[in-house]
């Protein structure tokens, strides 16, 4: 997988995520068995929105050269991801939601390790 790969699939997964969480936050709260309603409706969308500009990134994103911005990048959404799963994790763990959602904790948990993976300086960096 290349950089570009991932991060032209880190778009088009992110906007998905977007949509279902702007159109249909109640939907999805009980489809992991979460019980959501006023507030915590409109701050799903609202993560739903704040997603939209994390997959309009990577769309961007994926067409830059090694750089800096790219390196950072890269290295933000890795910890992003890492500390998403591990949130999602604890609270399976504690009670909240259903077993499905460890299956959102892995796949996490997997584009956590490879944005970190590309955003890990080159050996021949210097």
């Amino acid at each position: 997988m290349s950089v570009r790969n991932l991060l032209t699939f880190n778009a088009i997964f992110a906007l998905l995520i977007a949509v279902v969480l702007i159109f249909s936050p109640s939907t999805l709260a009980g489809y992991f068995e979460i019980g959501a309603a006023g507030v915590a409706l409109q701050l799903i969308q609202l993560f739903g929105a704040a997603s939209v500009g994390y997959g309009f990134s990577s769309w961007l994103m994926r067409r830059a050269g090694p750089s800096e911005a790219r390196t950072a990048f890269l290295r933000g959404g890795g910890a992003g991801y890492i500390v998403v799963s591990i949130v999602t994790g604890f609270s399976v763990l504690t009670g909240l939601g259903s077993p499905i959602i460890w299956v959102g904790v892995a796949f996490s948990l997997l584009l956590g390790v490879l944005f970190l993976y590309f955003g890990l300086p080159s050996p021949d960096a210097g």
